[in-house]
Parts: structure tokens; C-alpha cells; sequence
């Protein structure tokens, strides 16, 4: 039979009934608790708010201070006004002290070698001597083999002549050096007739001699003039050596500078063409080098390229301009743009300025055109540097002439022509009469500064040039003027289109 206690002690001596009691307890203990902290927070937050009520319950009302009237001012006492007191006297200045002297500042020591100076220094003086030989392209990349080296100044000098073979080799790429300069051996021969020749011998059979012969007045002419002579009338003959034409051509050179005024780059370009013609490399690359730095009477051009080529474009319309309104006939002025377009091949804007010269200037020509402008084959001039006249002298050093060309004379001797302009032909009637004789005296004062400006002596060639353009369209406008009272006069009508072709070509060489 079961022990009726067995149960409590399996609950450790405790009665079931007193555990629950217990719990119960223990929650509404926690229940009380949690009530009084509610209503606890309830009191406090009443008391926050409504402090101002209690407070003064509690502690008494604050001390409230009166505001007391303030007292009246005494009224304002009159002022004496006080005697103004003379100045004092000038405070004694002290003597200036002594001025110091500014210490000079320390000199800047030379940059540091980096090791490799000696070598670029030897590559750009190597590439200027293949610029003096027109090995432009040896020149050019012995120069960038310089700009590479750990050399300081140096390195950006060699760059610069880099970029200087490139603009050289373009501004100089249309000028060939002339056989009789690059030939090994020319030859100075004197007839049974007392006439002198030098050139070139092409060949000979023992009969005849084929003989390339050199302008003496011109050694660098672009010309070829084939002639035979027959061996029998042949009295002397004497080689000219090299070294020989080289020391007259740089004679030639020397006088020749001083026939050109430099206001700018293009102003060079005379003697840039003799001297590379004449196969004188040194002096070329002189002139080209002035061009491109500057110097006392002209900018810098680092573009000389263009203004070189430029200047060929405007030689060449100024020249087609002329051919025009001389009335040579158009085919022949077609091949005179054609072969600058060839020579200049692809420089877009000898392209653009020939299509644009054909169609201003050529479009405009009518059948039937008569020009009153004379071209003649300019009459050979005293040499620039005298020739040997015996023959056994022909190497002798040569001897300035007291006549002298121009260095433009020489360069455009294949072109040079001589201008004639007659107004005979050219009347009005009636009220045009004397507004015709007024253009028609505009027209010739403007050719006259014209034919100067051809010649390209020495002075303000531009300064003739504007002059001719300022004549010539004020001839153009009196032409004009006189057209409206007689406006079938073909005479006066001519003579504008003439002056106004004229006038086309001179101001391309402002405007190009």
C-alpha cells in the first residue's frame, strides 16, 4: 500500500498547494510594482507641467523690481570756445641714413652636364652640314638623333633645326641647282671672231661642238640655250674650274644683297633662289635661317614654307594678269597656271587661287579685246659680275661692274619683260572727254609704279606696288564714270578690263 507521504518528499518536503501560493505572489507582486511606476511617472510629469502653479506655493513669489524714474539732466553749461593754439614748431627731420647697396645677386651657376652634350653638339653641326648640301631628309633625322640625347639647351636646339630642315626642304623644294653650278667642268671659249662663251660642252665629233651656253649676266638662269659651233672657228678654249664659279657666284651673291630691302620673310626669296641655283648651300640655308628667326627689320616666320610657296603663286598670277591684259591669248596663260599647279603639286591653295584666277579674271576677257599694253622682250643688261674678257683668265677672281641687276631681275630674267603703254587709241566724246583724260593719266602714273615694282630694285618695292594699286583703281573708277555717259565706247571699255587684270595681280601680292 502506497505511503501517503511518498509524495512530498519527491517535492523536497513542499506541498503543491504552498508552491502555487507562492507564485501567485510572486506576479502580483510584479503587478504592484509595474502600477506604482506608472502612477509614479504620472505624478512627475504633472508636476513638470504644472510647475509654475506650485512653485510659488512652495517657495514663495520672486522679488519683482520697480522701475524708478530716471532724474532730469542739469541743463547745459556754455562753453568758452577756446583759442586755438599756434603750431608747433616742424620736428627736426633726422639726416637720411646712409643708402644701402644692393648686394648683386649670385650668379647662376651652368646647368650640370648630363653626359651627352659633346655628342649633340657633333650631330647638329653634322645635319647643318648636310642642310649646306640640301640633303634635307639626312639633316632632318641626324637633327632628331640629336633632340634624344641628355644634352640640356641642346636638345631643344636640335629640335628646332628639325622642324627647320622640314620648312626649308618645302620653301626650297621647286628651286633645282642649275647644271652649270653642279658640273665638274664648264668651259670659257673664245671664237676666231673675238666672241666669248661659257657654258657647258653636251657633246662633240671633231666637227661640231653642241654647247650649252650660260647668260653671262645670269649664271643662275632657269633658260637653256643649245648651241653648235664649228670646231675650226674654235681659237681658244679654257675649262673653268668649280672652285672658280663657286668664288664668283659668291661674289655675284655679295653684290646682289644689296639690291634687296627685307620687310619681311618673302623678301628673301630672290636670294634664296640665286643662291640654290647656283649650288652655294651655306649661303641658302643663311638666308633661309634669317627668315624663319627674323631679325631688326622683319618678324620671325616659322612658316616660311608658305610664304616661299606663296610667293611663287603670286609672282606667277601677278605675271598671267600682265600676259592677260597685254591681250597674249588665253591658252598660253592656261599653261602658265598649269605649270604652277604642277610645280606646286598638291599645295591646295596654288589650286584654289588658279581656279579662282580663271574664273574672276579669264571668264571676263570678251572676243574682240584689244589691250594698248606692249610686252617686249627685255634688252640684255650690263652682267652683274664681269666675265672674264681673255680667255686665259676665265678662273681669275671677278671684279663688281659699276652697272648692276637686281637680285628679282635675275631671278624672273626668263620672264622679265619690258611694259609700253600707249593712251592714243583710248578718247572720250563729249562729256567723257576730260573724265577719260583724268583716268587715262591715273592709268599710266600707276603703271609706272608698276614697271618699278617689276624691276624689284633696290628700296620700298611694296611701297610701289601700293601706289600702282591705288592708281589703277582709281583709273578703274573713272573709266567707269565715263562709261555711263558713253557707254558704247569699246576703247574706254578695254582699257578698264585692262586696268582692272592689272590691278587683279598686284593686289593678290597683299591679300595672298
Amino acid at each position: 500500500m502506497k505511503n501517503p507521504n511518498q509524495n512530498d518528499k519527491s517535492s523536497g518536503g513542499m506541498r503543491p498547494e504552498w508552491k502555487a501560493k507562492q507564485v501567485r505572489n510572486s506576479v502580483m507582486g510584479a503587478l504592484k510594482m509595474f502600477v506604482g511606476v506608472v502612477i509614479l511617472g504620472v505624478i512627475v510629469g504633472m508636476g513638470i507641467v504644472y510647475r509654475e502653479k506650485w512653485m510659488p506655493l512652495v517657495f514663495g513669489k520672486p522679488e519683482q523690481k520697480v522701475a524708478t524714474a530716471q532724474p532730469t539732466p542739469p541743463p547745459l553749461q556754455k562753453v568758452e570756445p577756446v583759442k586755438e593754439l599756434p603750431p608747433p614748431p616742424p620736428a627736426a627731420v633726422p639726416p637720411p641714413l646712409p643708402e644701402k647697396k644692393a648686394t648683386p645677386p649670385a650668379a647662376v651657376p651652368p646647368p650640370l652636364p648630363t653626359g651627352e652634350e659633346e655628342i649633340a653638339s657633333k650631330l647638329i653641326e653634322k645635319g647643318r652640314v648636310a642642310l649646306d648640301n640640301f640633303d634635307f631628309e639626312n639633316a632632318k633625322s641626324t637633327f632628331h638623333e640629336a633632340s634624344l640625347k641628355k644634352a640640356g639647351q641642346l636638345k631643344e636646339e636640335a629640335a628646332t633645326w628639325e622642324k627647320k630642315s622640314d620648312a626649308f626642304a618645302i620653301a626650297t623644294k621647286h628651286i633645282t641647282v642649275s647644271d652649270f653650278a653642279s658640273a665638274e667642268t664648264a668651259y670659257v671659249i673664245e671664237t676666231t671672231d673675238g666672241q666669248e662663251f661659257r657654258g657647258l660642252k653636251i657633246s662633240e665629233d671633231g666637227e661640231k661642238l653642241r654647247f650649252q651656253r650660260i647668260p653671262r649676266e645670269n649664271p643662275a638662269s632657269s633658260g637653256k640655250a643649245i648651241m653648235y659651233i664649228d670646231v675650226s672657228d674654235i681659237r681658244n678654249r679654257v675649262s673653268l674650274t668649280k672652285k672658280a664659279r663657286h668664288d664668283q657666284f659668291l661674289d655675284l651673291l655679295a653684290h646682289l644683297e644689296g639690291s634687296v630691302t627685307i620687310q619681311r620673310s618673302a623678301d628673301y626669296y630672290d636670294l634664296v633662289f640665286l643662291s640654290k641655283r647656283l649650288g652655294l648651300g651655306h649661303e641658302c640655308m643663311e638666308y633661309l635661317n634669317r627668315a624663319y628667326t627674323g631679325g631688326p627689320t622683319h618678324p620671325a616666320d616659322p612658316y616660311v614654307a608658305d610664304s616661299f610657296r606663296k610667293e611663287l603663286i603670286r609672282r606667277t598670277i601677278d605675271r598671267a594678269s600682265l600676259m592677260l591684259a597685254a591681250g597674249r591669248a588665253k591658252h598660253i596663260v592656261d599653261a602658265e597656271l598649269n605649270d604652277l599647279v604642277k610645280t606646286l603639286k598638291g599645295y591646295s591653295v596654288a589650286e584654289d587661287e588658279v581656279e579662282a584666277f580663271r574664273h574672276t579674271v579669264m571668264a571676263n576677257i570678251r572676243e574682240g579685246f584689244k589691250s594698248t599694253i606692249t610686252l617686249k622682250k627685255a634688252a640684255e643688261k650690263a652682267p652683274a659680275v664681269a666675265d672674264a674678257k681673255v680667255v686665259k683668265n676665265a678662273n681669275a677672281p671677278a671684279t663688281p661692274p659699276p652697272v648692276q641687276q637686281s637680285a628679282r631681275q635675275l631671278t624672273e630674267a626668263n620672264n622679265e619683260e619690258e611694259i609700253e603703254v600707249s593712251s592714243d587709241s583710248v578718247q572720250g566724246h563729249g562729256a567723257a572727254a576730260s573724265v577719260v583724260d583724268k583716268a587715262n593719266a591715273k592709268y599710266e602714273e600707276g603703271m609706272k609704279f608698276y614697271r618699278g615694282f617689276k624691276q624689284g630694285s633696290n628700296g620700298d618695292n611694296n611701297k610701289n606696288l601700293r601706289a600702282a594699286l591705288k592708281c589703277l583703281d582709281e583709273a578703274v573708277d573713272l573709266y567707269d564714270q565715263a562709261l555711263k555717259t558713253e557707254p558704247s565706247n569699246k576703247a574706254i571699255m578695254d582699257r578698264q578690263t585692262e586696268a582692272s587684270m592689272v590691278a587683279y595681280g598686284c593686289r593678290k601680292y597683299q591679300t595672298l
